[in-house]
Parts: structure tokens; sequence; C-alpha cells
């Protein structure tokens, strides 16, 4: 496959995933975290990856699976658990502190470790040619563009709580000393632990796709096409190490807050615009990262240092956009927060281009 189509692949791949959360404002006005959840993760972590595998992958039950090393298939569904650990404190930040600092100290963890590691595991003697310090300057860049989106998300956050609770313009300096702001900060450090566990389980998905090329190189030896093979790796990690994970959670929270009911709402059309929401949810996040799989397989030894930081930047700067359509800036007058958001994003651009 063409370098250029590869690159073009992995971007709308993040442009995939990074919108998968916009019909959530929607959803969580009629379901709560474990419905929302819990249909996400039977579409997007198990019935996509497995139905992707057997109709891409031939004799992926008959051969593949069984040729691979037991300790292969182990360590994608370990990793892919791992992942699966983030991705559920990753949907309880989204709660917690909203989607722009979620999104921004998420997955700027998630690039950063998920891009140095299997640099550093995989291929040593490339962190010092000219293409190693390349990656690990755009990682630099990329860390210092998501500090900014951070500290964004923050204001913007801080700004809208006083607007609501004192109902004034907020074009006037927020004191950090005020009683609202100090009711804000034990939300906020929690927000932000949960965000950094998070960041650093999430980056065991690029970890579980790393150690599953063994996988997909047997997968490739029996007929699939290159860029398709990845798909043997999926099933494995995302749907069963992450699929157990995230549906567990989404179970245990639907069990102890008697949920279920809300499943079937009475009206019709209510009824099934949820549902496609909810499995529209799905759709985009795995569909996407299939997408980045079949780009990433195809850029060389290096795809998965050089694509995974490109997948999560263009992932963050599409949850900004929808974010802005769904009113997350709505009551904000000041300039402050966005300022440090439009500096953000540049930098996010220089980074990966």
């Amino acid at each position: 496959m063409n370098f250029i189509v590869a690159l073009l692949l992995v971007i709308l791949g993040g442009v995939t995933s990074g919108s998968f959360s916009a019909p959530m404002p929607y959803l969580f006005k009629s379901w709560s975290f474990g419905n929302v959840w819990l249909i996400y993760s039977l579409v997007g972590n198990f019935l996509l990856p497995w139905s992707v595998a057997c109709s891409s992958v031939p004799d992926y039950f008959r051969v593949v699976l069984r040729t691979a090393s037991v300790k292969d298939i182990w360590l994608t569904i370990f990793f892919g658990a791992g992942w699966g650990i983030g991705n559920v404190l990753f949907g309880i930040s989204l709660k917690l502190i909203g989607q722009s600092l979620t999104y921004a100290i998420t997955l700027g963890l998630t690039s950063s470790l998920g891009a140095l590691i299997p640099l550093l595991v995989f291929h040593p003697n490339d962190v010092l040619t000219l293409k190693g310090a390349m990656i690990i300057i755009s990682l630099i860049l990329a860390i210092i563009g998501l500090v900014f989106l951070a500290i964004s998300g923050h204001l913007r956050e801080k700004y809208q709580k006083l607007d609501i609770k004192e109902d004034r313009t907020i074009s006037a300096q927020v004191d950090i000393n005020s009683e609202e702001s100090k009711e804000f900060k034990p939300r906020f450090r929690t927000g932000l632990i949960v965000c950094i566990m998070a960041g650093i389980f999430s980056s065991m998905l690029n970890l579980s796709l790393s150690f599953g090329q063994s996988i997909a190189t047997i997968a490739a030896d029996h007929g699939t096409p290159s860029f398709l093979a990845t798909n043997a790796i999926f099933p494995l990690g995302v749907g069963i190490g992450g699929f157990l994970v995230n549906s567990s959670y989404s179970l245990f929270m639907l069990c102890r807050n008697k949920e279920f009911g809300l499943f079937c709402p009475l009206e019709l059309g209510h009824l099934i615009k949820t549902w496609f929401l909810g499995i529209l949810i799905g759709l985009l996040w795995m569909g996407g990262f299939i997408i980045y799989g079949i780009g990433t397989s195809s850029l060389g030894k290096l795809g998965g240092v050089i694509g995974w930081p490109i997948v999560m930047v263009i992932s963050i700067l599409m949850s900004q956009l929808w974010g802005f359509l769904a009113g997350d800036w709505e009551g904000v007058k000041t300039f402050k927060p966005k300022f440090y958001l439009l500096i953000g994003i540049l930098i996010l651009f220089v980074s990966v281009f």
C-alpha cells in the first residue's frame, strides 16, 4: 500500500475513533453510564472485532489461532485487559471532569507511552537515528500541546461552574481561593488521578497490538492481505481482554443501580433512536481502530510507533470539535481558556506534521 494512503487511513482512524463520544450527551439524558458502556462494549469490543476477523482472516480459528503460540495469545489478551481497565477509567473521567480534560490528559499519556515503549522494546537501535530523534521530538511537542489543552479544559470548567453558581458575567478573573474553586478542586483532583491511571492503562492497547504481531504474521502467511493482518489481533486483545473488563464493570453498575429497565423506554421512536446511537458509539470507536490497524500495518516496521501518536492527536482534535458543537464551551465568555485551546491545537498540528 502507498505510504500516503496508509497515512491517510491512520488519520481517518483518528477522526472516527475521536468521534465516538459525540452521541453521548444525548444518550446520557436517557441512559446511565452502565447502559451506554454495555452497548458500546458488546458492539465495539466484541461483535465488531470478531466479525471483522472472521470475514477478513481466512481459517482464523482452524489455522491462525491453532498455529499461534499460547504465550503470544495470552500476552495479547493480558495487555488487552489492561487497556480495558483504562477504557473504563476513561469513561468515568468523562463523567468527572468532562470531555476536554479527559481526552487531553488520558490520550496524551496513552500517545506517549504507547509510542515510546514499543520503540524501546522492539526497535532500540532506531532511538539514536534521525527517525528516532524525530519521533521523540514529536512526542515532546505533543505532550506540551496536551498540557495546554488540559489547562484550557480546567479553566473552562472553572468559569462555567462560577457562571452557574453566581449567575454573573464570567469575564472577570476567577479567584482561586473562592468557595466555588475550593469546592471544585476535590472533584478535579479525583478526575485528574483517574485520567492519569486511564492513560497508563490505555497505552496497553498498542502493546497488545505489538505483542500480537506474531499472530498477524501467521495470518498473513496463510493468505490474509498484509494490510488486514492486524484484524487477527483485535478479537484477542479487545474482543476478549478488553470486552471482559468493560462489560463486567457495566453489568456491575447496572445490577447495583437496577437500571436494566432504561434499555426499553415506552416510546418506540425514542427506543430506536437511543439504541441506534448506542450501537453507533461502538461502531465508531472500534471501526476507527480497525482502520488505524490497516494503515499502521502498511507504514513499515515503525508503523506502530509513528501511527499511534498520530491517531491519538487526531482523536483529541476531533473531541474538541465535537465538544464545541455539543455546547461544551457555552457560557465561557472570556478568551483565556480558548487561547490555551488554540495554542495547544497548533502545537499538536506541528507535532504531527
